[in-house]
């Protein structure tokens, strides 16, 4: 600290027992808020101190500890500042608390230093103010001082003075981050389906290194929970590479081999240097998959070789290869009803699917929605130079309505799309001096609702048909064709309507669906059928 030129701004919570002039038997102590000023004090411009609210004697303690700060470094400018932390040992409020009061700060880190001192305070203050560094949400380092080894007595003084990055506490055995957090990159879920398989996948990150198939709708976020698990595994098993990931649908069957095992300089036209593949990179790392269902057939084989052996064959050539890599796969097909339709083998399937989860779409977690939009619009703050953007007036509630309708909120495009949304309503309040209007939403509604209008522009049911149903196959018959036409695979849907019907021996999900809708065709004249229409989904048509 004492390096830098620029002034110091210091934070820190009034120490109720160990900024008293005298201890409990009345001896002369030591005051760790006082002592930074008796080091470095000239440095400081201005110095922040936190108080609880619940016990007005502490007003007396500040204004006493303000008056001996102001005679020790006279240029500093003291600030009493009253927290809402009513009750320091609770971490939920805590974390909560301290992260509107570090939003309230307007750090300029090009003109001061920021410091958080850590000598007073409760552990779960410090370990939050941990965080929020980490996150960024405080923009400086911890501040720490030490109390002397011997007794204080009047007029003896000493202190060991440092500033600590967080990347310290980071290392310990006891590290602050826990892997439920990780996962969910700092999001705190409150949908008891998306928690319950985080913690199923923490387990299987934490304990195993085995392969991990990853399913769900596209933008249900498998891919950044591929990364959390492999940050995860990281630091578990020591894992020295970076992840390396490639999305499945992006390759040809003539670039695939190419990409995934390497190649020699002059194997083919463009080969104009040695290299190696994706495989050969994830050696010591993991291997992300993503979309493994799009993954040519004839490549297939040769992935199954060497997630099994750990052993390829380099592009063409007969060199062999060898790659220690941890496995993830993502997928949003349903990769069981891909190896009965043949495009998909079997064999591959039960390799990678040691563990397989399921994110669930955002349509079955509205209840994240209101934190969610939070959470995007601070991370859009923090990619903009800290311009925080709030709601105005009733166009928060507006914009929560529509995207929490369970009627007619689709979010087909899932997280993805969400976050879109968040962020293009950020943008345009850049230039609404930082909020967000009900122009704004009503603008952004407009746009969302004429997407998904384009992506349901077909009908369900031939309205003409409808009468030769029964009215109980017509509703799950809708209800069917919807979580179909919204991204949802055979199986899923078979487990959402008929998970209590469907064969408790082999969960049949994907073969109850289908028989099910052909079921009901076979009640229609004319030769009916479903099929999908567009990727959309399954509709009924003739032939």
């Amino acid at each position: 600290m004492a390096e830098s030129q620029k002034p110091a701004v210091v934070f820190g919570f009034i120490g109720t027992i160990k900024d008293q002039k005298k201890d409990r038997l009345g001896k002369q102590q030591w005051r760790p808020t006082i002592s930074i000023f008796k080091t470095f004090g000239q440095r400081i411009s201005c110095f922040h101190l936190i108080i609880y609210p619940d016990d007005p004697s502490l007003i007396d303690l500040a204004n006493e500890l303000k008056d001996d700060i102001e005679k020790l470094s006279p240029k500093t400018k003291v600030c009493l500042d009253m927290s809402d932390i009513y009750h320091p040992w609770d971490f939920k409020e805590v974390y909560e608390e301290l992260s509107k009061y570090c939003k309230k700060q307007k750090f300029n880190t090009e003109k001061e230093d920021y410091f958080f001192h850590t000598g007073t305070g409760t552990h779960p203050i410090l370990i939050c103010i941990s965080l929020l560094i980490e996150t960024n949400r405080f923009k400086g380092k911890l501040l720490q001082t030490i109390p002397p080894d011997v007794d204080v007595e009047e007029g003896c003084h000493q202190v060991n003075l440092h500033d600590l990055p967080i990347s310290v506490i980071d290392h310990q055995p006891d590290k602050i981050r826990d892997d439920t957090r990780t996962l969910k990159s700092g999001f705190d879920s409150i949908n008891t389906d998306y928690n319950r398989v985080i913690d199923d996948i923490k387990t299987a990150a934490i304990t195993s290194k085995e392969n991990i198939l990853l399913l769900g709708e596209t933008g249900t976020g498998k891919s950044v929970v591929a990364l959390q698990i492999h940050k995860i595994r990281q630091e578990r098993f020591g894992l020295k590479q970076k992840p390396v990931d490639i999305n499945c649908s992006t390759i040809t069957a003539d670039t695939a081999k190419a990409t995934l095992f390497g190649y020699k300089k002059g194997d083919f036209t463009g080969a104009v240097k040695d290299q190696a593949g994706l495989l050969k990179q994830a050696d010591g790392g993991t291997l992300f998959l993503d979309e493994i269902g799009e993954l040519p057939s004839d490549v297939q084989a040769m992935m199954l070789t060497a997630i099994e052996t750990k052993k390829f064959k380099v592009f063409g050539i007969h060199e062999e290869e060898n790659s220690n890599f941890l496995l993830i796969c993502g997928t949003n097909r349903d990769l069981d009803e891909e190896v009965r339709q043949g495009r998909f083998r079997e064999d591959l399937l039960a390799r990678i699917d040691f563990w397989s989860f399921r994110l669930p779409s955002l349509r079955e977690r509205l209840d994240d929605i209101p934190k969610l939009i939070t959470y995007y619009m601070d991370k859009w703050s923090l990619d903009n130079e800290n311009r925080w953007i709030t709601f105005d007036g009733e166009a928060r509630g507006v914009y929560l309505q529509f995207a929490c309708d369970k009627g007619t909120a689709i979010w087909p495009k899932n997280l993805r799309e969400l976050n879109h949304s968040v962020r293009k309503m950020c943008y345009h309040a850049g230039l609404n001096d930082y909020v967000i209007g009900l122009d704004i939403v009503e603008k952004e509604i407009r746009s969302l609702k004429g997407s998904w209008n384009k992506t349901n522009s077909f009908p369900l049911i031939d309205e003409k048909l409808v009468p030769l149903l029964e009215k109980s196959d017509k509703i799950i018959l809708e209800q069917i064709l919807q979580f179909l036409r919204d991204g949802g695979s055979l199986t899923d849907a078979g487990k959402e309507y008929f998970s209590s019907a469907a064969d408790s021996a082999d969960k049949n999900y994907s073969d109850y669906v289908k028989k099910f809708l052909t079921r009901c065709a076979g009640k229609l004249p004319g030769g009916y059928r479903y099929k999908p229409e567009n990727g959309n989904g399954y509709v009924l048509k003739k032939g």
